[in-house]
C-alpha cells in the first residue's frame, strides 16, 4: 500500500475550480449572491473537500489541503464549476469524487 493510499481512503476523481461566492457559500452555509445558486444542480452523488488532492499538488504537500498556493488560482477566466459564472477572478479548488448514484 502506498503512503498516499494510507492517508486517503479513496482516490479523488479530480478538481473543481469555484468562484469566491461559491467557496464562501459552501464553507459558511450562507448564500453570497442572490443571482446564482451555487452547488444546486449536478452535485447529487458527488463528495467534495475544500482543497487540492495530493495527486494535483505541485508543491509537495500531502493529502487534500488548502495550506498552499496550489489551492487558489489568483486570476481565472474559465467559468466557475459550481455556478457557471463567467465573471473572471479567483478560483478555489475542491477535490471531488463520484459516489454511488452519481450522475455520470
Amino acid at each position: 500500500m502506498s503512503a498516499a493510499t494510507a492517508r486517503e481512503p479513496f482516490a479523488w476523481d479530480g478538481v473543481l475550480w469555484v468562484c469566491m461566492d461559491c467557496m464562501l457559500t459552501r464553507e459558511t452555509g450562507e448564500p453570497q449572491n442572490g443571482d446564482r445558486e451555487p452547488w444546486s444542480t449536478g452535485f447529487d452523488g458527488v463528495e467534495v473537500a475544500h482543497g487540492v488532492p495530493e495527486s494535483e499538488h505541485t508543491c509537495g504537500h500531502d493529502g487534500v489541503t488548502t495550506e498552499c498556493g496550489c489551492a487558489v488560482a489568483d486570476f481565472a477566466t474559465a467559468p466557475c464549476d459550481a455556478c457557471g459564472t463567467w465573471l473572471a477572478g479567483e478560483r478555489h479548488a475542491y477535490a471531488y469524487r463520484l459516489t454511488t448514484g452519481a450522475d455520470q
